[in-house]
Formats: C-alpha cells, structure tokens, sequence
C-alpha cells in the first residue's frame, strides 16, 4: 500500500476516523489515501509518532504537496526512520528527496544533516566515492556559516568513510580533528564517538598499546559522566576495549570488558536485541581467535539467525565467512563449504542491493530534474506569452499613437486652409 502525506497547513478533521483506521489496520482495499497530519498537534509531524506508527505497518511514502522546508522535514524524519531501521535503500531516496526540498527552500541546515545523513548511509553501502562527495559537503557548508557541530561531524564522516575503504592513515587525522572540536565544546557523545574511531585506526595500524589508551581515556569519560550518560553507550566503549584485548591475544581482558558491556546493556529496562546481538559477534571473534572454534560456531549462528531475521545482508555475508572458517579448522569440510556457497550468494545480493540504490537514486535525481525542467519550461511559457501580450499591446499603443497624431495633423491643416 502506498500512503501519500500531503503537508498542510491545517488539519483538515474529516481525516480523523481515516487516520486512526490506518492505524489500527482497518483500511479498505485501497492503493492510495490522502492523509493530512495536523500542524497544531503537540508535537510538529516531523516529530511526531504518527508516520512511524504508519511504517512500522510496513507502508511506504511518497511526499509531495506544501513548501519546501516543511515537504524536506517531513521526507527527513522518514529518512530517520528507515535508517534506523537498516532499510538503507529506502532511507537514501527520502534523504536525497530531503535534500532537494531543502535546496529549494534555501535551509542550509537542513542541507548539512542530509549530506551527513547520505554520507554515513553510503559508508556503510561501501560506496565509498558518494559518501566522501556528501561529507565534504557538509564540511564545506558548516565551515561556510561557522557551525562547530556539522564541521565535527563532518570530519568524523570523513574518517569514518575512509577507515571504512581500508585508507586508515588518511582516516586517522579527520578522526583526531572531530575529537578536537567536540573536547572543545564539551560535547562527550562527539568526543567518545570519534574516540573510538580513533582507537580503531591504531588498531587497524597494528598500534594496539596505543588504541588501548586511548580507549581508556574512552573509559574514564563514561565512567566520570555515567549520570549523563545512557548505558548503550557506556557499554560500547568496554565492548570496543574487549575487542583490541581479543585482537592483541589479551583474551582474559577481553572477556572482562566483554562481560561488563553485556551486564550494562541487560540493565538496561529495554535492552537493544541488535546491541546484544553485536556484542554476541564480538564475543564469537574472540573464541576463534582463542580457537575455540565450536564455542564460536554456536555464537556465531545465533548472530546469523538475528541479522537474517533482520535482512541484514551487510553483516550476514561476513558472519557466514566465519562460519566457513571455523567449521574448516574443525576439519568439518562439508558445513565449510555450505557457509561458503551462502556466503558468495551474500555477496552477490549485496552488489545487488548496492546496484539497486544506485538505479533508484538516479531515478529520483531524473524524476526531480525532469519536473524542475517541466517548471522551468511552463515558467519560460509564462513569460513568452506575458512578453506577446506586452509586444502587442505596445504596438497597438503605438497605432493608436501615430492615428492620434495622424488626426491631429489632418484636423490641423483643415483649420489652417479654413482660415
């Protein structure tokens, strides 16, 4: 079903009884229905429950009708939702809808969020080549009106798309850059993610005293701000030392930091099941890197089960690859070689899947330009038939002119022979 939310300005109450049997899933067998969401509601519809309460019914969105700013809050709130959601394809068409609602609209902000939005949705697609054009952007955008926050946050898109394609040297300086500004403003969520990039760098460099020190200074923030802090992000940073102990063969480290992240993240009153389920993948790494393989296996399809159920396709293919790998080590060829087979058809529906973003993002940058064109055009119309109207007016002004003087002239020389 295809919902279309027009943006208004008003709330048009006739919608009422509609809305709420959408909601309740008690819709007639139609394809399309106007919704008008209300501008005087508590909250504004970006903000709203409504629209994720409509895609959590699995409904899609095509948004069409207002102005500008409001049509790109809308689009960017949706963008949000699917993002969150891992639906990336989905997320990347409604953020570029976004981003030309609010090139329209002139909203530089709004502009910044979209190109940082893009720049980690294509990061994490391995289009690697977007996401850069998208964070240099927004780097340029807010350098170009003095904004902290985007520029920080621009830099850590900048490492976050490098360390992603392996260029890690180059990552590691926009990642320090992001962790200045944000110690400089005091903002500990900006300065512990770029934190943990930076951890990461060293890491990948094989620097692993020095990823470790600074994870402890990742450490000592969470643990000094835990009043202010949510537990997600207190237990990433243990899980994230876990992780350098199990690479650097410190595998009792590990398994301490490990068990103090899941103890924060079941103390949670609604623990994230994709949280655990990461910190299960972590956990299954460092059983084979201890070469426990079996221990691993069973962690490892646990994990699998989770990310297939949420057609997490990214991550299945390289969860399948070690399921190879581990059943290999036990000398178990035949599961081998099935994870291996899946695993190669992963990579195929991930090229796919990549493929399929692309053609969609083209389709909506052709269908944008094409009304634009269509605007343009009936705009150029416009004025050609006003300059017409113009020109013939004129030129009847001028008739009129020259037989008003012709008159004058006749009726002049008649006087003149009377005398």
């Amino acid at each position: 079903m295809i919902v279309k939310l027009e943006a208004q300005e008003h709330f048009n109450v006739d919608e009422i009884k509609t809305l709420d049997s959408l909601l309740e899933g008690n819709l007639p067998d139609s394809t399309k229905m106007n919704l008008f969401i209300n501008e005087v509601q508590v909250l504004p519809p970006w903000e709203s429950r409504v629209p994720f309460q409509l895609a959590e019914k699995g409904l899609s969105y095509s948004i069409s009708v207002g102005d500008p700013l409001y049509i790109g809050k809308m689009q960017e709130m949706l963008g949000s939702f699917y993002d969150k959601t891992s639906i990336y394809d989905t997320a990347a068409v409604l953020y570029n809808d976004a981003l030309v609602s609010f090139k329209k609209s002139n909203n530089l902000d709004g502009k910044i969020r979209c190109h940082l939005e893009l720049g980690g949705i294509y990061a994490v697609s391995d289009n690697f080549e977007k996401s850069l054009n998208h964070c240099y952007e927004a780097l340029a955008l807010s350098k170009k009106q003095n904004d902290e926050t985007g520029t920080g946050n621009a830099y850590f898109g900048i490492s976050q798309t490098l360390l992603n394609s392996g260029r890690v040297e180059e990552a590691l300086p926009n990642a320090i850059k992001s962790r200045n500004i944000f110690l400089k403003q005091n903002n500990i969520y900006g300065e512990l993610r770029a934190l943990s990039y930076i951890s990461y760098c060293y890491e990948l460099m094989g620097n692993y005293e020095q990823a470790i020190i600074i994870l402890n200074e990742s450490i000592d923030i969470v643990e000094r701000e835990s009043d202010h802090l949510d537990i997600e992000t207190r237990a990433i940073q243990y899980q994230t030392r876990g992780s350098i102990h199990s690479e650097s063969g410190k595998f009792e480290l590990g398994t301490k930091d490990y068990d103090k992240a899941r103890e924060l993240f079941l103390s949670s009153p609604n623990p994230d099941p994709q949280s655990l389920n990461s910190l299960n993948w972590y956990e299954a790494t460092l059983l084979f890197n201890k070469e426990e393989y079996a221990e691993a296996i069973k962690l490892l399809s646990k994990v699998l089960k989770v990310e297939k159920e949420a057609k997490r396709t990214n991550r299945s293919h390289y969860i399948t690859k070690s399921l190879s790998q581990a059943y290999a080590e036990l000398n178990q060829y035949d599961s081998a070689y099935y994870y291996m087979l899946e695993h190669e058809e992963l990579s195929v529906a991930q090229k796919n899947h990549e493929t399929s973003m692309q053609m969609e993002e083209l389709k909506t940058k052709y269908e944008t330009e094409k009304k634009e064109a269509t605007i343009f055009a009936q705009e150029e119309l416009i004025t050609q038939q006003k300059i017409i109207q113009w020109s013939v007016l004129g030129f009847a002004g001028v008739l009129a002119l020259l037989f008003f003087q012709s008159f004058r002239n006749v009726k002049l020389k008649k006087q003149i022979n009377e005398h």
